[in-house]
């Protein structure tokens, strides 16, 4: 234990329904501001095939503002829609100094997540195939644009070859976890491993996904698992007695992950915004999309987590849900952070959904709502769970219902991050002090 390095936080970059910047997301996250609107990417003519859309009753999303790659020049032609996002995300994130002139690239990693990778580039390409019934209609760029990894080796790639005017190595770790929605989470924790235990001294990572397509949305509607409210306003409302279902969202979250001593030797210890500290995943070996309904697996995660952080529950002061507004998650985590407390409501911390403002972005999901806990440790100020209006007796906590609360005393949180056939992830993350 006593040769694990600290771990800390030093840049972030976002795209998001809520902004492709990391100011205009934490300014629309802590004023209450929903991303969520009428859903327009099927529209798109790239889905003109899709003809069924009128049989499908999920009206709203949480879709981005596509973001700009002018500076990728002709090379953003190349990539799938969820390498755009994480490749805009990296963008704000990175930059020269983040590296030491001694730094040695096989010590840089990348490690990110996705749910699907390239889902709508598969569609795209299928229905060609499928359709024109010739090769020769199927892009050549297919593979690259939608095989999963591609986001991570991209990411390398372009900076490698000083694409927009950056030019750095990152040659070391570089790969994509794939689980669901605990996508993200996963990939943070095994870079933060890494870091810790002594295998890299620098890594960008994060999660990216696209999954706003036919296939997609249709899949999850078809799984029980999409709200059918055509309420912006209304439709994504965590712990509410009405709930009735997530809302599908879109995105990308990147963070870099350094030991202190890389950050403090390249003098960035005003970069610092938060030190991980903690971070366990589980699995309930239970269901495909249902969680135990013990919330064993999820108890585990924010149990081992806190262990693994050196911690103990009273020590956490906020709590990022996973709180995807689908009946039986919202209720298992609910049950979960009590079995944590001891059942002790009283010494159960504020704990908020930023789903409820953004929809679920699947494999994006972990990073971003990361970024929105380590906003929350910096502004000391639980983003709300917005659209909350009816009490659920078994979901029966303090969730900071519609408007963000200032927490003057906050030093730690965990965010959680719970996926299909029972994958779950928590981060133990903590205010920075020398």
């Amino acid at each position: 234990m006593s040769n694990r390095r600290r771990v800390v936080v030093t840049r972030q970059g976002v795209v998001s329904p809520l902004g492709n910047s990391i100011a205009e997301f934490e300014a629309n996250l802590f004023a209450g501001n929903s991303g969520i609107r009428e859903m327009t990417r099927l529209d798109s003519p790239d889905f003109e095939w899709f003809e069924h859309e009128d049989e499908l009753p999920v009206r709203v999303a949480g879709e981005v503002d596509e973001p700009d790659l002018s500076w990728m020049g002709k090379e953003r032609n190349r990539v799938g829609r969820f390498t755009k996002y994480a490749l805009a995300a990296a963008r704000q994130a990175i930059d020269e100094r983040l590296f030491l002139p001694s730094d040695n690239p096989y010590r840089a990693g990348m490690i990110l997540g996705t749910g699907a990778g390239g889902q709508e580039e598969a569609e795209i390409e299928q229905t060609k195939l499928l359709k024109r019934r010739r090769i020769n209609k199927v892009s050549s760029l297919t593979v690259c644009k939608r095989m999963p990894n591609a986001c991570s080796g991209k990411l390398a790639q372009i900076f490698e070859l000083c694409i927009g005017g950056l030019k750095f190595k990152i040659r070391g770790d570089n790969y994509v976890t794939s689980s669901a929605c605990a996508s993200s989470s996963h990939a943070i924790g095994e870079t933060f491993r890494k870091v810790r235990d002594g295998y890299l001294d620098v890594a960008v990572t994060g999660g990216a996904g696209a999954p706003i397509t036919p296939m997609t949305v249709t899949a999850f509607y078809r799984a029980g698992a999409l709200t059918t409210n055509p309420d912006p306003t209304a439709a994504s409302r965590p712990f509410d007695l009405h709930r009735d279902g997530f809302v599908m969202g879109e995105g990308a979250g990147i963070l870099v992950l350094e030991s202190l001593e890389h950050a403090l030797g390249r003098g960035a210890e005003h970069e610092i915004l938060a030190e991980i500290v903690g971070y366990k995943a589980t699995d309930d070996a239970y269901h495909d999309t249902q969680p135990h309904p013990e919330a064993e697996g999820a108890y585990m995660a924010m149990l081992l987590a806190l262990e693994d952080a050196a911690m103990k529950p009273e020590d956490i002061g906020y709590i990022n849900a996973h709180g995807t507004s689908t009946i039986y998650n919202d209720k298992a985590e609910t049950l979960a952070v009590k079995r944590l407390f001891d059942h002790d409501k009283g010494a159960i911390p504020p704990m908020s959904s930023t789903k409820s403002q953004i929809g679920h972005l699947i494999g994006a999901a972990g990073a971003v709502e990361l970024i929105a806990t380590i906003l929350a440790l910096q502004r000391k100020t639980a983003p709300p769970t917005i659209n909350y209006s009816t009490f659920d007796p078994e979901c029966d906590l303090d969730y900071v219902p519609n408007k963000a609360r200032p927490l003057p005393n906050l030093e730690a949180a965990l965010s959680n991050s719970f996926g299909f056939t029972g994958h779950n992830a928590s981060i133990a993350v903590k205010e920075y002090k020398r």
